[in-house]
């Protein structure tokens, strides 16, 4: 004789096996924000944690021990990275800069790499036309103590005494 075949179960979500209705009730809230929860949103939420965190770990590495100060950096920090995700461009700048400033973001290398590199093109071309010009005094018979090479163009090397 030949089994029966058992009916298969409708599966139910999670939600509608609670018996509780408290707990029911939130169920259904939390499914309903997950149902209408884009992933670009849930992105945005870890983003902002994420920044939230380096405001609080920035506060850690100055050394501030109250808490109140560094529950304000953090939401600075998950401010900062709206303010930086926005459309406009001072709320970005503003965003981004203090994104910075804790150390989220590289802004200070790609700033100083460009400048260091502007300065020593700078300071090849000024020893070139440095070269240029006592050769031209040379070939005029210009003495050397006489007009020398303008002090804007030589390249400016500081000294930094210390003690």
């Amino acid at each position: 004789m030949p089994r029966k075949k058992r009916k298969p179960k409708e599966k139910l979500p999670f939600w509608k096996k609670i018996k509780n209705p408290e707990l029911k009730h939130l169920a259904e809230h939390i499914g309903k924000i997950t149902d209408n929860t884009s992933w670009r949103e849930l992105l945005d939420v870890a983003l902002a944690l994420t920044c939230a965190g380096a405001g609080w770990l920035a506060g850690e590495n100055l050394g501030i021990k109250d808490l109140k100060i560094k529950a304000g950096m953090a939401l600075s920090g998950a401010i900062a990275y709206r303010l930086a995700t926005s459309g406009n461009l001072i709320a970005g700048a503003s965003g981004t800069a203090l994104l910075g400033a804790y150390g989220l973001i590289d802004v200070w290398n790609p700033l100083t790499g460009w400048i260091a590199q502007s300065y020593t093109e700078y300071e090849r071309v000024s020893l070139e036309w440095q070269q240029q010009y006592e050769q031209f005094k040379e070939e005029h018979g210009v003495p050397q103590w006489f007009a020398p090479f303008p002090f804007p163009l030589k390249p400016f090397r500081p000294v930094i005494r210390i003690g």
